[in-house]
């Protein structure tokens, strides 16, 4: 019977998620020698330790096998549940970012239609005026934001790649190009 940590481990979104870390664990080390003289320190300690704490609780591990067992079952089933429940949790991370890039622009969307609506009947006062230039500012915020924090459309990058000036360089809505590399597939 398969494990509850390797199960967890396996799904989508957590594989990617570890998979970004470690990326960036490694890239800090390799460009910062100070910081990976403390890391390579830090990772022999808990070798060592890890190693200590096993050959010690061997015993007791296998006095609880049974009980062991029985826990790991019950957490399988709860994550059959979670997992028949929350079927995002199943689905390839690049599918996770395009749902939520288009439920949030669907959202902001009918904010933007309602709003419009709503200053209809006070664009020619002051007032209206104040309103509009609000909303207009919070709306580009929210976009920026948007294009800063999920990564575009096949379009966009479609886009993006065939500008001459972007070419060989990072895509300016990609803050963290190890998730983006990761969860999206892109090199």
């Amino acid at each position: 019977m398969q494990s509850v940590v390797s199960r967890v481990a396996n799904l989508a979104l957590v594989s990617c998620a570890c998979g970004a870390v470690a990326s960036a664990y490694g890239r800090t080390k390799e460009s910062h020698p100070c910081v990976r003289s403390v890391c390579d320190a830090a990772e022999k300690g808990v070798k060592t330790l890890t190693a200590a704490a096993a050959s010690g609780a061997q015993p007791l591990l296998t006095r609880l096998e049974p009980q062991i067992s029985t826990a790991n079952k019950f957490a399988c089933k709860g994550l059959d549940k979670l997992e028949e429940k929350l079927p995002i949790l199943q689905q390839p991370p690049e599918r996770v970012v395009a749902g939520t890039r288009e439920l949030l622009s669907c959202t902001v969307g009918g904010v933007v239609a309602r709003t419009r609506s709503a200053l209809g009947a006070v664009v020619g006062t002051r007032v209206g005026r104040l309103l509009a230039t609000g909303v207009d500012t919070v709306l580009g915020k929210s976009e920026q934001l948007l294009d800063r924090y999920l990564p575009g459309t096949d379009e966009e990058l479609g886009e993006c790649s065939s500008s001459p000036k972007s070419r060989g360089a990072q895509p300016s809505w990609d803050p963290h190009p190890a998730v983006g590399q990761c969860c999206l597939g892109i090199a």
